[in-house]
């Protein structure tokens, strides 16, 4: 499966698709996709939502995937899209995953290389699955790692903390979903009998692009419809985050924020973390702990 992995992603280049978080993006919608059809199959009765009705039945992963290569490419570009972004504000605790989606491919060979690739995956076995999209998103280079928590820093941070079954527990700046999945891995592995955790396990991503690749990283292991929501938790628009007995997080450090974005309690803190290290400030820009905070 590696092998296929790395063919794919040489297909993407030669199409010229490079940006390694574009191709994981591509992979992650259309393997979701797939999955749409096995989890709400869209029978009468059901307490799911039902998303398959009249002109949406053509856009099931069966019968898009029966279609000439052409007119599938056609298909997800001008009705799949837009019928997503639909889903996000119709049933919004299910599909918010779907609010920026995107289609960037622009071939029907390039669709066809990764609509196998993406069959070819057992979807249904969350260690063989969860193994695959691991090795996907090993795929990011260093001008990626401000989205994705090394392995061994992951694993370091969840036996520093030691999460518990009863912890509420939260990454503000989740990524790719690294760190929640390594929480609750921990969590099953130190409970009775494997058992699940219970309490809050969520995340929150202010680049909603990243968040379809996290959910879908924390589903192929086995963590069913995971609490993960776009919301930048450092502006002034993040409403009330929640109380969590441990926030487990590696925040993106670097980079220039808006000062005028900012909460107030989170220039408050910035404030006194500048007083009290003495350090003269000009209005223009001031640096806390790696930020760069434009005033």
């Amino acid at each position: 499966m590696k092998r296929k992995i790395d063919q794919v992603w040489s297909s993407f280049w030669a199409a010229g698709i490079s940006n390694p978080l574009e191709v994981i993006e591509q992979i992650t919608y259309l393997v979701h996709l797939r999955r749409l059809e096995e989890l709400y199959p869209g029978t009468d009765g059901s307490a799911q939502p039902l998303i398959y009705q009249g002109a949406t039945e053509r856009l099931r992963w069966s019968k898009l995937t029966n279609e000439a290569p052409q007119r599938m490419l056609a298909l997800i570009c001008d009705d799949v899209v837009a019928w997503l972004r639909d889903l996000s504000y119709r049933f919004p605790d299910h599909f918010s995953q779907f609010k920026s989606v995107r289609f960037t491919i622009t071939t029907p060979s390039l669709l066809m290389k990764v609509v196998e690739f993406v069959n070819d995956i057992a979807v249904s076995e969350a260690g063989t699955a969860g193994a695959v999209y691991e090795h996907l998103l090993g795929k990011m280079d260093g001008s990626s790692g401000d989205l994705r928590t090394p392995r061994d820093i992951v694993e370091l941070l969840v036996q520093i903390t030691r999460p518990g079954r009863a912890d509420d527990i939260c990454d503000p700046f989740c990524g790719t979903g690294e760190l929640l999945l390594a929480a609750r891995q921990f969590v099953e592995r130190s409970g009775v009998g494997g058992a699940s955790p219970e309490g809050v396990f969520r995340g929150f991503s202010a680049h909603s692009e990243l968040l379809p690749i996290a959910e879908m990283n924390l589903a192929l292991h086995g963590v069913a419809r995971p609490d993960l929501r776009s919301v930048d938790p450092l502006s002034r628009d993040a409403d009330d985050l929640g109380e969590y007995s441990l926030i487990l997080a590696n925040p993106p450090f670097g980079g220039h924020y808006d000062y005028d974005r900012l909460s107030d309690e989170v220039c408050s803190t910035c404030i006194k973390l500048v007083r009290r290290s003495h350090v003269q400030i000009a209005v223009a820009e001031v640096d806390v702990d790696g930020y760069g905070l434009d005033g």
